[in-house]
């Protein structure tokens, strides 16, 4: 119910006081329905090369997000992929990086809460 200056002068105010720090999308339906194919990758990698995983993986567009952990394994990335082909292609492709030792993936089922 206020105008669009109004609008746009709060965001620019919460933006300055860092409590806006960025933007993303939101798939919509018909995206999120398009055919592809969601993994896990978990990956155990060389502490030392994990910079250059990261600038690797950043590359690709399959690449959704990259998390490092603690535990077993070093980082888990979720990759979309057209056809299970394509992502098994991705999978290969993840294991021959240089600093990655080790990789075991999951095909995602289902999201039963995405917040």
């Amino acid at each position: 119910g206020v105008s669009r200056a109004t609008v746009q002068a709060r965001i620019a105010r919460l933006e300055r006081d860092g409590m806006i720090c960025g933007y993303t999308i939101i798939p919509g339906p018909a995206w999120v329905a398009a055919p592809s194919v969601l993994a896990i990758v978990l990956m155990e990698l060389d502490a030392r090369l994990q910079n250059h995983v990261v600038v690797q993986l950043h590359k690709r567009p399959e690449v959704l997000s990259c998390h490092t952990l603690s535990g077993q394994f070093d980082m888990f990335v979720k990759i979309r992929c057209p056809t299970p082909g394509s992502l098994d292609r991705m999978i290969d492709w993840i294991a021959t990086i240089d600093g990655v030792r080790r990789t075991t993936s999951s095909i995602l089922l289902a999201t039963k809460v995405d917040r």
